[in-house]
């Protein structure tokens, strides 16, 4: 029994092949445009302040503490 070409197969192939490539291209250019811009991380004191705090005036959590 024959269930299809291979032809076909490494047509499929070849587009995912081409989609990996176009979304690595495109992730790097938008990473470089970023970084040029001002950076993709925010400083270490935001972070350690907390990042809910820093970008929206509120905590998300009020009542956690640490670890308990």
């Amino acid at each position: 029994m024959v269930f299809g070409d291979y032809r076909l197969f490494l047509a499929q192939i070849g587009a995912v092949m081409i989609s990996v490539a176009v979304a690595i291209a495109m992730t790097s250019g938008i990473m470089f445009v970023l970084k040029k811009c001002g950076g993709v991380r925010v400083s270490e004191l935001e972070e350690a302040e907390g990042l809910d705090f820093n970008e929206h005036g509120e905590r998300a959590y009020p009542a956690f503490n640490g670890l308990d």
